[in-house]
């Protein structure tokens, strides 16, 4: 395996874009970089504190939308949660704190729907559940595969094993879930133990409405060769032990495709297309091409977020969060890229229609992230670990349109990241009521997950049944302000009434102050 990697090391010399000014390693970079405080949002309203936005824009036009991420806390820098944000920075919704992966809107029959894991993280894996919200957000369906997966700590059991890497809602009413298995494997080919251990990795389609499973394939029982793994037996990857698994494979990304699907395994370099049986028809990876003969830019590796996009018999796009930096074999100089590759199916061959990287800023992220095409043709990219975001007009790298930070540059210190980030648009009106907090004279008022409130009225008199409309204020952001003046400064009783436009919405409990 490390006559391997210094095989990998060469054959990638030549064709890595670096520029000079950001050639030095990712460890003198983050030596580099003092740790300080991330500023973080506050309300009186809500017990979330989102962190704050550091907002670039360039002026062109960005894709419609809010901001999907789920921040996750590094030495309990933010508030680890799923959250819904302008790209000015403001809250929108916020879950419960807790892990989450994979916040989204998807179509499910006909519908947008909101979708997300949370469960429970040992090491890189995650143990939990698929949560699928409606508009009102308002749980429809919890989604569990009906298997039991063994885990590294044997002594640990959870109500479900979904795995935090995808939960993809196919156009047949289905969810792909991602799940990992610890199993016992024969190691000596790879130079470990006879009676050594795998993580398997494997996906399962599972009917939203009934939990039934209508497909489940697993790497290991695919035969897919071990000699494959880019992965070396040490402690990033494990040992291959019952408690320390070789993590031979990490499935990464599913997607349905016809009816087939694609499948990433990122320890491999290697997309793989399954037919609907589960046989491998292609695959393409990012050092050798696999079965696609691949330019010279359109290498990767240790990628993330791979999807297809304008499938045909013939053709299809195939885009990743390219990573590309993470050792061995590489030095934590190359910096991460969104890669777009059109695949010709007919000849073998791939051609790269985007690898988009701002010239001014690179950024090195080792794992996780995100390459969303807008319907605008923007692309968003969100760079995993490293908390940032931009986003980039049709002319690539020359047109960079926003640069969003959530977190400090480096993730040694407080930092936070987010596994993926999506723009969507979005119409929420929860079925929960707006809240109201009165302190002294001030009215504060929010509506968690409310889309496009204009206008807030506030009600104040002494006795609850018989409040007067006080004023009107425009709404500002998830929490809006509103101070109670003249006679009415010394109101027994408040309430308010959320606006979209000229159309009443909601009205909250009624407050007794004091």
């Amino acid at each position: 395996m490390h006559l391997l990697y210094a095989l990998l090391a060469s054959a990638f010399i030549g064709i890595v874009v670096t520029h000079p000014s950001n050639t030095a390693s990712l460890a003198h970079r983050v030596k580099a970089r003092a740790p300080a405080p991330w500023p973080l949002q506050s309300f009186k309203t809500a017990p979330f504190t989102p962190p704050v936005f550091n907002v670039s824009k360039s002026g062109a036009s960005l894709a419609p939308g809010y901001l999907f991420l789920t921040p996750l806390a590094l030495n309990g820098a933010v508030q680890s949660a799923a959250v819904i944000m302008t790209d000015g920075g403001d809250l929108i919704w916020s879950s419960a704190p807790g892990d989450y992966t994979n916040l989204v809107t998807q179509p499910l029959d006909s519908k947008p729907v909101l979708s997300y894991w949370t469960g429970d993280t040992i090491g890189n894996n995650g143990y939990g559940h698929v949560s699928i919200l409606d508009e009102t957000y308002t749980e429809m369906y919890r989604v569990c595969p009906q298997a039991v997966a063994v885990t590294a700590n044997s002594s640990i059991t959870f109500p479900c094993y979904a795995d935090a890497h995808e939960s993809f809602i196919t156009n047949h009413g289905s969810v792909l879930i991602s799940m990992i298995n610890v199993t016992a494997v024969d190691l000596s080919v790879e130079g470990g133990p006879k009676d050594g251990y795998i993580f398997d990795s494997l996906f399962f389609d599972v009917d939203i409405k009934t939990n039934k499973t209508l497909f489940r394939w697993s790497a290991l029982e695919a035969g897919i060769p071990f000699t494959d793994s880019k992965a070396l037996f040490n402690g990033s990857f494990g040992v291959g032990s019952r408690t320390d698994p070789w993590d031979w494979f990490h499935i990464n990304a599913v997607q349905s495709i016809g009816d087939g699907y694609i499948v990433n395994g990122r320890h491999l370099w290697t997309t793989f297309k399954l037919n609907s049986t589960g046989d491998i028809e292609w695959r393409i990876t990012g050092d050798t091409g696999g079965d696609f003969a691949l330019p010279g830019d359109g290498h990767f590796a240790w990628e993330h977020h791979a999807r297809v996009e304008k499938a045909t018999s013939t053709d299809l796009t195939l885009h990743y969060m390219n990573n590309f930096n993470a050792a061995p074999p590489f030095n934590g100089s190359n910096p991460s890229t969104g890669l777009s590759l059109h695949l010709d199916l007919t000849t073998n061959t791939a051609s790269v229609l985007k690898n988009l990287i701002d010239p001014n800023e690179n950024i090195y992220n080792d794992a996780q992230g995100t390459f969303d095409p807008q319907a605008n043709s923007n692309t968003l990219l969100g760079y995993g670990q490293i908390p940032a975001m931009k986003e980039f007009g049709p002319l690539g790298n020359e047109d960079v349109r926003m640069t969003i930070w959530y977190g400090i540059h480096n993730n040694s210190g407080p930092g936070a990241q987010s596994y993926r980030i999506y723009r969507r648009e979005w119409v929420g009106t929860p079925a929960y009521d707006p809240v109201v907090v009165v302190q002294g004279e001030m009215v504060y008022m929010s509506w968690n997950g409310a889309t496009g409130i204009t206008s807030w009225e506030v009600f104040a008199g002494d006795q609850e049944q018989d409040l007067k409309s006080v004023g009107k204020v425009p709404n500002a952001g998830f929490e809006t302000m509103f101070q109670l003046s003249g006679s009415c400064a010394n109101s027994k009783s408040v309430r308010v009434a959320a606006y979209r436009g000229a159309e009443l919405l909601r009205y909250s409990n009624i407050v007794v102050v004091g």
